[in-house]
């Protein structure tokens, strides 16, 4: 049986069911995709990448820094870090957050929405849908509409994707203590893309980013 639903005011018709990321060699932004049918042919569309909880501090992060590090902002991140901490972070001791804001947009977009993110062009690199919260049922009579109870969902539209930029899910950079880890060439650090409201504690390596966000500065 197929039927439409609705999903953060968007319809997706003819629905027969959910399944992982297609296409997809290891940890792919979409965590599922909506299968549908018409006239005998099955397709995927409204790719998904799903948190955790229902608070900002539920969930791990934005995504890593592997696919970017050869971008000047991110390179000039390892820089600076490596300058203040030449030992790396786990030498520094303590559990600190070092983090600085991500000024080039297309880092944040693609961080939130995927590596290869283009409007209208969705895949496992590329979703249209970020939902925290895992679904309870479905309501209505047709299109049924996904209840997320308390929880989030959050389309590609400008208005969803301005609210991710500027809230307590803004994406920023942040580097933690970690033995096993040389990111970026800096040793016992890991290094990625967090949710700014993630942690309550920072440690800012700019004067700008303790101002607008409280904390300490490095």
């Amino acid at each position: 049986m197929c039927i439409d639903i609705k999903i953060g005011g968007r319809i997706i018709k003819n629905v027969i069911g959910a399944m992982g990321a297609p296409g997809a060699n290891r940890d792919p932004k979409a965590d599922i995709v909506f299968v549908t049918c018409e006239d005998g042919c099955l397709s995927y569309t409204g790719y998904a990448s799903l948190k955790d909880g229902s608070k900002v501090s539920d969930f791990q992060q934005w995504g890593g820094i592997s696919d970017i590090s050869d971008n000047e902002e991110v390179k000039q991140f390892a820089a600076d870090l490596l300058a203040k901490y030449p030992k790396g972070i786990a030498a520094a001791g303590g559990k600190i957050n070092i983090g600085r804001s991500i000024k080039n947009k297309d880092i944040m977009i693609k961080a939130i929405y995927g590596k290869n993110y283009r409007t209208n062009n969705y895949n496992s690199e590329s979703v249209e849908f970020v939902i925290q919260g895992f679904p309870s049922k479905l309501k209505g009579s047709g299109p049924y509409e996904v209840d997320f109870g308390s929880t989030h969902v959050y389309t590609d539209s400008t208005q969803h994707q301005n609210h991710l930029l500027t809230s307590k899910t803004q994406p920023v950079f942040m580097a933690r203590a970690d033995n096993n880890r040389n990111d970026l060439g800096i040793p016992g650090t890991r290094v990625f893309i967090y949710s700014v409201g993630g942690r309550s504690k920072w440690t800012w390596l700019d004067a700008e980013d303790q101002k607008k966000f409280g904390g300490e500065l490095a």
